[in-house]
């Protein structure tokens, strides 16, 4: 199956469900009820795994509050970070060539044992207040050696350069991770997933929509979305390593657990 239009599967679902033929999405209550579905199964569908069409660099968000330097916010559609993509650029004044440098990561604990073992008292450190009171102590003569996340929501790093920039610089940031895709209700719009999984997505879609229009299971949409999901769990990447690694990311959108979009490959 290749992949099909917002329209297409919509039309596919009424005709299983015995609903009115539409040539618009919007056409019907029952049309509009399915775009929803498959939108909801759509992020469902991309909670399950770190899909690799997804990775890109990503463009992080300037805080710009001088009192907190090191805070630099990831963008909400971030579904996970590679831990070991993130690197600072590190030129000096003057430098053209750019200097890009590893800033590694640590857990929550190990960074605050690690800067609160630094010297208030010395010119080249500063306390700073994150967003639920904690004091970090931060140096202001290096760039970005460690960061590490407390909230999901934003990376803090252990230091930044206050001869160069008043905070850390998204421009200087080099982040690679996995991003979720936008959703668009338009007839002609196009999921983004790989064309071999549009026939589990539909099967699964045209089962929750049995459950949800017709309140009853529909057990060949049900059986061929198991089959997918178990092909989907066989299939070999495209890469030799595959995106094998653990996960401590946003389960679906966003998740508020509290551990940090984060992984180690």
């Amino acid at each position: 199956m290749s992949k099909m239009t917002l329209l297409e599967m919509t039309q596919s679902i009424l005709a299983m469900t015995d609903g009115d033929e539409v040539n618009d999405i919007n056409d019907t209550t029952e049309s509009i009820q399915i775009v929803t579905i498959l939108r909801d199964v759509f992020y469902e569908l991309l909670s399950r795994r770190n899909w690799p069409h997804l990775k890109k660099f990503i463009t992080l968000e300037n805080v710009g509050d001088v009192t907190r330097p090191t805070h630099i916010r990831l963008p909400d559609e971030v579904q996970e970070i590679m831990t070991d993509s993130v690197q600072y650029d590190k030129r000096q004044p003057g430098e053209t060539r750019s200097s890009y440098e590893n800033v590694k990561w640590l857990d929550p604990d190990s960074f605050l044992r690690m800067t609160n073992s630094r010297d208030t008292s010395a010119d080249n450190t500063l306390e700073v207040t994150d967003f639920d009171g904690a004091k970090i102590i931060v140096l202001t003569d290096t760039a970005p050696n460690y960061y590490t996340s407390f909230d999901d929501d934003y990376i803090v790093t252990d230091s930044y350069d206050a001869d160069i920039d008043d905070t850390v610089q998204n421009s200087k940031f080099q982040v690679r991770g996995y991003v979720l895709p936008g959703w668009g209700i338009t007839n002609d719009f196009t999921p983004d997933l790989p064309a071999e999984v549009f026939p589990t997505y539909l099967a699964e879609a045209k089962s929750e929509c049995s459950i949800i229009l017709q309140q009853q299971a529909n057990p060949k949409a049900e059986q061929k979305a198991m089959r997918g999901d178990r092909r989907m769990a066989r299939k070999a990447w495209k890469t030799s390593k595959g995106v094998m690694r653990p996960n401590y990311g946003r389960n679906s959108h966003k998740s508020r657990s509290g551990n940090p979009p984060f992984n180690d490959n």
